[in-house]
């Protein structure tokens, strides 16, 4: 395996000299916040063989380095034996961060640019690193831009599992309902809408989840909440005529996953709120200049209790 994952490491630093990238930071997301992560998007175990949760990895051009939880340590140590990464325990005082590490390593490059995939990644990750990397020597932070999608052949495929209806909340609560609460709650913080990322969120509110997933997510989808419309964004092949009617029953819309982009540049309203922690770093810039966006965690998770 060592020798595959040199290779690997290899393959991705052609493609970074390529796009002119002289790092590029990795961690396990599917953009949804959920859990457990399907195997393509477990990039961190491609990467470096590290089979834990929470990690990060961090490829330059001359060298590699992977961050895991301090509990994680000692399993990475004999998990990693001989492994061309370096290990670091992220928010010790003994290790550097991420930042502070790129600070030192491309401290003699000129304009450095490190990537990140921003569809997979936290806007509040993004905007933490990018004020970082700045404060460690000026690093720029391309978001755009995945090398896995070049690298990576055999990369499993997105599961597109069907979405069945929570039939535990059937007379008890409905979609309508509970989206009637979400503007309520919404109207307190004085947001006229919200965009719904994370996968636990959007089950809850639609009372709809991946099917063998018992309750718990409902994944790769997007639920945009306006003052007088919802819209779920997913791949339409997941959902059943009898989803459709019952999502057509409550009130809500449904489009294509891919469609998102083109939804969020047609909000209407005044204000949306998103939640930063939640959010992908990409999605806001398509939010019109007319819209103010309003930074704040979601009500869903207090009501979710």
């Amino acid at each position: 395996m060592k020798a595959e994952i040199i290779g690997r490491i290899d393959a991705l630093r052609q493609v970074m000299k390529t796009e002119h990238l002289d790092a590029f930071v990795f961690s396990d997301s599917d953009g949804h916040q959920g859990s457990p992560l399907a195997a393509h998007w477990r990039v961190v175990e491609w990467l470096s063989d590290f089979k834990g949760t929470g990690a990060r990895v961090v490829v330059t051009r001359s060298s590699a380095a992977l961050w895991v939880q301090p509990c994680d340590f000692p399993e990475a140590q004999a998990q990693l034996q001989d492994s061309p990464y370096l290990l670091m325990k992220s928010g010790d005082e003994g290790s550097p961060s991420i930042s502070e590490w790129l600070g030192r390593k491309l401290e003699s490059t000129d304009g450095a640019i490190v990537g990140i995939v921003g569809a997979v990644t936290s806007y509040a990750f993004v905007a933490e690193l990018t004020t970082d990397l700045r404060q460690n020597g000026g690093i720029n932070l391309r978001t755009n831009f995945d090398p896995l999608s070049v690298i990576w052949a055999d990369r499993p495929q997105v599961p597109l599992c069907k979405v069945v209806q929570d039939l535990s909340a059937s007379g008890q609560t409905s979609a309508k309902s509970r989206i009637d609460s979400i503007r309520a709650a919404l109207r307190k913080q004085h947001a006229d809408g919200i965009l719904l990322s994370a996968a636990s969120a959007i089950a809850w509110a639609l009372c709809l989840y991946d099917a063998g997933a018992q309750g718990s997510q409902l994944s790769c989808a997007y639920l945009l909440i306006a003052p007088d419309s919802a819209t779920l964004y997913i791949n339409s092949s997941r959902l059943t005529p009898a989803i459709l009617s019952y999502l057509k029953a409550e009130g809500i819309g449904a489009d294509d996953y891919d469609h998102i982009q083109e939804g969020l540049r047609g909000y209407f309203a005044f204000n949306i709120l998103i939640d930063a922690k939640e959010t992908n770093a990409l999605l806001p810039k398509f939010i019109p200049s007319r819209t103010k966006i309003v930074f704040a965690p979601s009500p869903v998770f207090t009501q979710m209790g």
